[in-house]
């Protein structure tokens, strides 16, 4: 359970977030609305990451890049993933994101945080939007608790989430963290 103090100050910080936010883009601007991998590896703060795979389905429209710290399948500690949408694509540009993720095995290395740290300031620059609350969950990740609802905000036409789930695959429990095209969000999983 989130204490109420904790609770009150979250609450406080998402709305600075909420109200912060930069202008929403235009549908021009949507394909680059998440920055592609290619952006936040030239930053060098995900050097410790290495490209898995791509996976993809026949059942689905969407395919997934992943990179990792070890092996993606067993022991990694860190991961970055983006969901790419294939069935929108258009040869003349990379296939259109719809979703990035890095998942932090707990608890939280000073390594691990810090490479959350870099992710967040990465979206918060290319966004403009203050994204000091998400910043603030990560410091406070151990006192999540698996199955509690997630952190869940908009930041113009952006959803960021944060949460704690269990991998069964390596059997830990990891810190999500989650940037979704805000109308793929609203369309996959039905909020509005």
């Amino acid at each position: 359970m989130i204490r109420p103090a904790r609770a009150a100050t979250l609450l406080v910080s998402l709305v600075a977030v909420f109200l912060s936010c930069g202008p929403q883009r235009s549908q021009d601007e949507s394909h680059k609305l998440l920055p592609d991998s290619t952006e936040l590896f030239a930053t060098g703060h995900f050097s410790v990451l290495r490209y898995f795979r791509r996976i993809e389905k026949e059942s689905s429209p969407l395919s997934y890049d992943i990179w990792a710290d070890e092996n993606f399948a067993s022991t990694y500690n860190a991961a970055l993933r983006y969901q790419l949408d294939s069935e929108r694509a258009d040869l003349r540009q990379s296939l259109p994101i719809r979703r990035v993720t890095l998942d932090l095995r707990r608890p939280l290395t000073p390594e691990r945080q810090a490479l959350g740290r870099d992710f967040i300031s990465s979206f918060e620059a290319r966004l403009r939007c203050d994204l000091a609350g998400l910043k603030g969950t990560l410091q406070e990740a151990g006192e999540y608790k698996r199955g509690e609802k997630p952190v869940q905000f908009s930041c113009g036409e952006v959803l960021v989430e944060a949460g704690v789930v269990h991998n069964l695959t390596v059997d830990a429990e990891f810190l999500v963290l989650a940037f979704y095209d805000r109308r793929y969000f609203e369309t996959e999983f039905q909020l509005r």
